[in-house]
């Protein structure tokens, strides 16, 4: 199976994503969100240390990341860094790799128990897999969680050098458990391959690597 389920072609020339204050919808993104957005990294310009000493402790356990690091009624949610001169793109590109974030946990988990499952049932049955039509199924069911996924928490701060640091974290818009059994049932509906294998079961194992990978991310930012 192909591991690049996170570059879409659907075309979509923007994303909505809910504010958690307001309850409205605003245009926050393009088309070119999912394309693979670089590690965090500053902007090579003369470097100077942050003048406020609040932002220096925020950098290492800040609000936002810790918002990031729960999940809610089974939602899981992303965090996304970002710095620029202008805070509108540092926004637009902290919400992408929040987003992207998202859209990781899921695939991975999906395409793993997904391959796993599939190939005991083709063991069994002998039935032709269609990889693609799988690839653009299992894309389709990320891609609607990612783009009515909402924002929880962010925070602005400005550098000495000029630069903004922005920060987010985003939420699922659906429960994880629930994406999964929708890809289950797509597959069973399309007839993407034979399923001889237990749904309960299929949506457990994905559950399993989903949380695993959630801790491993959060893991990951007490590190840094």
């Amino acid at each position: 199976m192909k591991k690049n389920f996170l570059v879409m072609a659907f075309g979509m020339a923007a994303m909505l994503v809910t504010s958690c204050g307001g309850g409205t919808t605003k245009s926050v993104v393009d088309n070119s969100y999912y394309n693979n957005p670089q590690p965090y990294q500053r902007q090579t310009q003369p470097q100077a240390k942050p003048t406020l000493p609040e932002r220096v402790a925020e950098i290492k356990a800040s609000h936002v990341e810790k918002a990031a690091s729960e999940v809610k009624n089974g939602c899981f949610r992303g965090y996304g860094l970002a710095n620029d001169y202008d805070q509108g793109d540092a926004r637009k590109d902290a919400l992408r790799y929040a987003q992207t974030e998202i859209a990781e946990l899921l695939e991975r988990a999906i395409e793993g128990t997904t391959d796993e499952f599939r190939k005991k049932g083709n063991s069994l049955s002998g039935k032709k897999f269609n990889e693609k039509k799988l690839e653009e199924h299992i894309q389709t069911s990320v891609a609607e969680v990612i783009r009515n996924c909402r924002v929880v928490d962010y925070q602005a701060y400005k550098l000495s050098d000029g630069t903004i640091d922005y920060e987010i974290c985003v939420e699922m818009s659906k429960p994880a458990e629930k994406v999964v059994e929708e890809v289950y049932d797509g597959i069973k509906r399309e007839e993407i391959f034979e399923i001889d294998f237990d749904r309960d079961e299929y949506v457990k194992k994905n559950m399993e690597r989903i949380q695993e990978n959630h801790k491993i991310i959060n893991e990951k930012r007490k590190q840094k």
